[in-house]
């Protein structure tokens, strides 16, 4: 369990390098949530559309990740938490490059369409 903290406050010291401090929500011991609203720009101030953007970020985080400890991370991408969650627990986990996005506007095709959703939180 000692190893299993230890890479999980390296992995937080990763992500600070990304977003502040206070835009990092511990989830529990393996998994987080960032708000990447603000470092978006800052990172890749050349691409225009926000989403490509956030995938951007994800496949940086992914890499520093993997650099820096040699674990592989899943990241979902949302307009908010729930969808983030959602994504990361149905599409990411299935995916190829580890990453998934839900946004608004595919809850229809992608949320309505999980067949065994009972609990869900989200703002």
């Amino acid at each position: 369990m000692g190893l299993y903290i230890q890479s999980n406050l390296q992995i937080l010291e990763i992500l600070a390098t990304f977003t502040s401090r206070a835009e990092i929500h511990p989830y529990s011991i393996d998994e987080s949530f960032l708000d990447v609203t603000e470092s978006l720009d800052y990172f890749f101030p050349d691409e225009g559309d926000y989403y490509k953007k956030m995938d951007l970020m994800a496949q940086k985080i992914q890499r520093a990740i993997y650099h820096q400890t040699g674990l592989y991370v899943t990241i979902g991408m949302g307009d908010n938490p729930l969808l983030a969650k959602l994504a990361m627990d149905n599409y990411a986990k299935h995916s190829a490059n580890m990453r998934a996005l839900i946004r608004y506007e595919d809850v229809e095709e992608k949320v309505w369409s999980i067949q065994e959703m009972t609990d869900f939180w989200g703002d």
